[in-house]
């Protein structure tokens, strides 16, 4: 075989190995498929809650400090939020009581006081059947406000110890009116026998009674209401007399064989000669039922804290509504807080685990009272006693049952640490 021969047997030998190595090449890996993502859907926004038509309030009569203050909440409130609110003044405490109860009305701007000590605890005009007490929630604080003892400003009487059984003290004939009286003469150590009662079924006009000169003596003055301004600009003007706690503990005492649950202090706000002076009273809040609807009652928080500016300068009790005077009445309250409250408050950091214990306790007080005074009623059925406030037999049985049971009294407790020993 030439020369030549060879070399084209050679070149074609390698053309062959050059065609058979991709044969032999491992495949190039096939491109991993890149998976198909499903785009998050965007977050639904919460619908915009819508306010009730109607908002109802139930407030004291007319020429109160309660009413002036709600009829100027009111038309800014019913501005912002499309609602209709309207204020209804009524005198009767009862039967403001029994409309919340009821669900006739929203709330009632109402003494803790008179809510726990006469409410709560079926005391006078609250004894009947389908009176006592009920679950209800404090849903806002409307006021701090001291009461005021006074008398005509040229009266001889210039202390409650001058007080003698030829004076007349006005008597406001609602539950509780005379549990008042009792008590201011209770720090005199006098009762109703040793003086001349005059009663009258008007809040206003047992104010007004002492300058025209109908009675000496008025235990509910309210230093920031349009009558007490009206009495005191009148030409006789108003002397206050003091219920000096510090001055005279033992007489705070006696009082608060009658009121346990109310302060005494010095009068901070109202017409101008009862500034300084001591009084009995507290807070008001608006009253609630616990089955209010939990985001109106939210919703109404909300609204109070975020448009304060807006209603502050109405009303001379309206920095009362702010916020952190809810939160102080929080730390020694005996009533329970309405639960679109406290929601609002712990998105706020303002609830604490001592206050989830106070209401807890708070709650459970008012249990005890409905238990307690539904098997007093049963009791009075089985002895055919009539269930009447008039009726002397059932209240004498429902205070014994109070006494045998050691059912105790609504009274302020600031110190968690006794709440907590009460629970034990």
């Amino acid at each position: 075989m030439t020369r030549k021969v060879w070399l084209v047997f050679l070149i074609m030998a390698l053309v062959v190995v050059m065609l058979g190595i991709p044969a032999c090449a491992k495949p190039a890996p096939e491109p991993i498929p890149t998976p198909e993502t499903t785009p998050e859907p965007e977050p639904t926004p919460e619908p915009a809650f819508e306010w009730p038509n109607e908002f109802r309030i139930a407030s004291s009569a007319i020429g109160s400090g309660d009413h002036a203050q709600m009829s100027a909440l009111a038309p800014v409130l019913e501005q912002s939020t499309g609602m209709k609110v309207r204020v209804v003044p009524e005198d009767s405490i009862p039967m403001k009581a029994r409309w919340i109860r009821e669900g006739l009305f929203d709330g009632t701007p109402q003494s803790p006081g008179e809510i726990a000590s006469m409410c709560m605890e079926a005391k006078g005009g609250y004894a009947t059947r389908d009176g006592g007490p009920y679950q209800g929630r404090v849903a806002a604080h409307v006021y701090w406000q001291i009461f005021g003892v006074y008398v005509r400003g040229d009266s001889p009487i210039k202390s409650v110890y001058d007080i003698t059984s030829d004076t007349r003290v006005a008597l406001w004939t609602v539950p509780g009116g005379d549990t008042i009286v009792d008590a201011v003469l209770a720090w005199a150590n006098l009762t109703r026998d040793d003086v001349i009662i005059v009663p009258t079924g008007s809040y206003p006009a047992q104010m007004r009674m002492i300058p025209e000169m109908k009675a000496d003596v008025c235990c509910v003055g309210f230093p920031s209401s349009s009558v007490v301004m009206e009495v005191e600009a009148g030409p006789h003007g108003v002397r206050w007399l003091d219920l000096n706690a510090e001055e005279d503990p033992e007489g705070a005492a006696r009082f608060h064989e009658f009121l346990p649950a109310h302060v005494i202090g010095p009068i901070t706000s109202g017409v101008e000669s009862s500034i300084g002076h001591w009084g009995w009273g507290g807070s008001s809040v608006l009253w609630t039922r616990a089955e209010e609807d939990p985001e109106l009652m939210y919703q109404i928080t909300k609204w109070l804290d975020e448009n304060y500016d807006s209603y502050k300068d109405l009303h001379s009790l309206m920095p009362d509504m702010q916020m952190t005077e809810l939160r102080k009445f929080m730390d020694c309250t005996y009533l329970p807080i309405h639960e679109g409250v406290i929601r609002y408050f712990k998105e706020k950091g303002m609830w604490t685990a001592d206050d989830d214990i106070r209401q807890e306790f708070n709650v459970g007080m008012i249990d005890t009272y409905i238990t307690a005074y539904q098997d007093a009623m049963t009791l009075a059925d089985e002895q055919g006693i009539k269930i009447d406030p008039e009726n002397e037999e059932w209240i004498a049985l429902w205070a014994d049952y109070k006494k045998t049971n050691n059912i105790p009294v609504f009274r302020i407790i600031s110190d968690i640490n006794e709440i907590k020993a009460l629970m034990e």
